[in-house]
């Protein structure tokens, strides 16, 4: 007779082995086997498969960027095509510095094409 596991966790480690196995005898391939671990393990798959110390706090802290060298990384200096305000982008293709001056470069585009004349 076969005992019961204690929790999801005995199961786990217990499909993690047998898939182990499973690749081992050539049942599956090493990339259907990573992704059944990666399923059952979850965000520490990375680590059953190139297990490593732990980085110390310090070295942690040193390789993450700043929240400025992000945002300034990914901004590009712009100028609004409505108020000709300088603006700080987000995008490559936006063209006004707030929704409001969009909302009025729309509606005067609007306006124009109705009243061609005016």
């Amino acid at each position: 007779m076969v005992d019961e596991p204690a929790n999801t966790s005995e199961i786990k480690v217990r499909l993690v082995r047998e898939t182990v196995e499973m690749y081992a005898i050539g049942l599956v391939d090493a990339l259907h086997a990573e992704r059944i671990i990666a399923r059952l393990v979850g965000q520490y798959s990375d680590w059953l498969v190139n297990p490593g110390p732990d980085p110390q706090p310090e070295e942690a802290e040193a390789s993450e960027p700043t929240e400025e060298q992000t945002t300034a990384s990914h901004t590009f200096e712009r100028e609004c095509d409505w108020c000709g305000q300088t603006y700080r982008a987000s995008r490559k293709d936006s063209r006004y510095c707030s929704k409001v001056c969009g909302n009025r470069a729309y509606r005067a585009l609007r306006k124009q094409r109705e009243n061609p004349d005016a």
